[in-house]
């Protein structure tokens, strides 16, 4: 059956961008950021620790420290899609294993506490990356679910 020429047209199919999420994935995303924040607050204790006091310069590196979490806690409350989730849940592991790696590793050499500057800059950038990626895959989902 088509639709009559001389009919007032119709309005186009609501984009499901505002769709709210399901609830195991809204639980997901509530633990995931959750254990974002306690790995950023756990780090950046760390980092207190190691330090001999607080100057500039170490609150600079704190604030290094957590960025990499606070991005993953961010796309935790803005992504969607369960593979964005899997993405953050694996950036969350990836920060946590090298963050751990890195901090073990200030104690062994003189050395040892640049790691407490480049290390976070890279997770930050894998972080970034997967953020960028996960938003990717929320928006051809978003894309795919508009078409059909």
């Amino acid at each position: 059956m088509q639709r009559s020429p001389y009919a007032p047209p119709r309005e186009p199919p609501a984009v499901d961008a505002a769709r709210p999420p399901s609830d195991a994935r809204a639980i997901a995303a509530h633990i995931l950021g959750a254990a974002s924040l306690l790995s950023a607050a756990i780090f950046v204790g760390w980092a207190v620790w190691l330090s001999s006091g607080l100057s500039i310069f170490v609150i600079i590196i704190l604030g290094l420290i957590a960025a990499p979490y606070l991005v993953l806690w961010l796309a935790c409350r803005t992504l969607t899609g369960w593979i964005s989730m899997l993405l953050v849940a694996v950036a969350l592991v990836g920060c946590i294993w090298v963050g751990v790696y890195a901090f073990d590793a200030v104690d062994e050499d003189a050395q040892g506490g640049i790691n407490l500057v480049f290390i976070p800059i890279l997770q930050l950038g894998g972080v970034i990356c997967a953020a960028c990626l996960g938003g990717a895959f929320d928006w051809i989902a978003q894309k795919v679910r508009a078409g059909s």
